[in-house]
């Protein structure tokens, strides 16, 4: 998944990947944020450590989001109409054995929802699992 965010003046990028996590052996929670002046794209980051931090997101996200440059990457930013807003994209999901999506997207319009391979044509209701 990556979230791109317009507010403020400021373009935030989320990333949210689980091929990332697996090719890096990574075996906790870690999600790039880099942000930019939505004036000229540059990054807000003020001091070395930051700025690097921000270099090395960006180049996670390009390496393994669907962008493979900046220019695609900031074109999403422009999909979102106005100075302010969300632009959620999910990708690459995971398929279940029943060859559903990982994730129901449709089912609510409002929600993505775990779908449950046992439940079939109720496949997608939001449920509990322990």
């Amino acid at each position: 998944m990556i979230l791109f965010t317009k507010r403020d003046g400021v373009l935030t990028c989320l990333f949210l990947s689980r091929t990332f996590h697996e090719e890096e052996k990574i075996d906790e929670v870690v999600v790039p944020l880099p942000a930019f002046k939505a004036t000229d794209k540059s990054s807000i980051a003020d001091n070395p450590d930051d700025k690097k931090r921000h270099e090395i997101e960006v180049s996670l996200i390009l390496k393994y989001s669907p962008f493979k440059c900046l220019k695609d990457l900031f074109a999403q930013f422009d999909k979102i109409k106005g100075p302010s807003g969300t632009l959620v994209i999910i990708y690459n999901m995971k398929l279940l054995d029943n060859g559903e999506a990982e994730l129901d997207v449709f089912s609510d319009s409002r929600d993505v929802i775990l779908t449950h391979p046992d439940l079939g044509e109720n496949a997608g209701m939001d449920i509990d699992v322990e």
